[in-house]
């Protein structure tokens, strides 16, 4: 079967202040996390995000460990315990991360 790409994308305010406030809290090094949501008809719904710390030496690139991804699945699985049932499980959907002091478009690394 295959995949439903979304045709918009909501992201909820807190995760939006929260992702920020993260970027916002190193200007000598990026930071990233993952972004937690759902698909409903064709919106995609980012409702939760996971604070990654960093574990690369460059302050200009960020890295994630595959025990981190493990870990954020695991905590995404976590989720469903309490999740309302009246909505798609809750699953990783993405990612985001700073530039501090260089343009918000993706790097060459990045692509």
């Amino acid at each position: 079967m295959e995949e439903q790409r979304p045709r918009a994308v909501q992201l909820s305010k807190g995760v939006n202040a929260v992702c920020q406030t993260h970027a916002m809290s190193s200007d000598k090094e990026e930071v990233m996390g993952l972004l937690v949501g759902y698909m409903r008809d064709d919106c995609l719904a980012i409702v939760d995000c996971i604070q990654l710390p960093r574990n690369e030496k460059h302050p200009d690139r960020v890295e994630i460990a595959s025990e981190q991804l493990v870990e954020a699945m695991e905590e995404v699985e976590g989720m469903k315990r309490w999740w309302p049932p009246s909505l798609p499980e809750p699953r990783l959907v993405g990612w985001y991360h700073s530039h501090p002091h260089i343009t918000v478009l993706p790097s060459a690394v990045d692509v």
